[in-house]
Parts: C-alpha cells; structure tokens; sequence
C-alpha cells in the first residue's frame, strides 16, 4: 500500500478546532498486486468538518464508499 497527499486545515476561527475542515488531495492509499495493477484506491480530493464527517468527495475512493469491497479485493489477490 502507498499514500502521498497533501493535507490542508482551515480555521473558521484561528485555533479553534470546532470551526476547523480538513481537505485530503492527492492520492490517499492505494494498494497495487504485481501482475494486476490498482487493488483499491482513495485518491482525488475528500473534506472533512470539525467531526471529521466526510461532507465533500471527487474521485474513487473504495475505503470510504466501499470499505467492504476493497477488503475483499485485496482478500481475493492475496488468496491467489
């Protein structure tokens, strides 16, 4: 598994944390098996509010749409 990403915190009010969103860019995590290329991804771009709940989203991302599936992919490449 792989990851590069920036990340970006912005303040509704400086220092503050209940005012504060997250914004992930790049590619988050990705998993690729030899022979088979991408497993699962979450790349593109996720925001986050002071909860930490996902309230924007482009892009794949398997982990937060999909968790299952992108288990059971990785599952299915290791049992071959």
């Amino acid at each position: 598994m792989h990851g590069r990403r920036n990340e970006d915190r912005l303040y509704g009010t400086p220092g503050d944390v209940s005012t504060r969103t997250i914004t992930l860019t790049g590619n988050d995590i990705w998993a690729t098996a030899p022979g088979r290329g991408v497993v699962f991804q979450n790349a593109g771009i996720t925001r986050f509010d002071p909860n930490f709940d996902v309230v924007g989203q482009a892009g794949p991302h398997d982990f937060y749409t999909n968790f299952e599936g992108a288990i059971a992919a990785a599952c299915k490449v290791l049992e071959a």
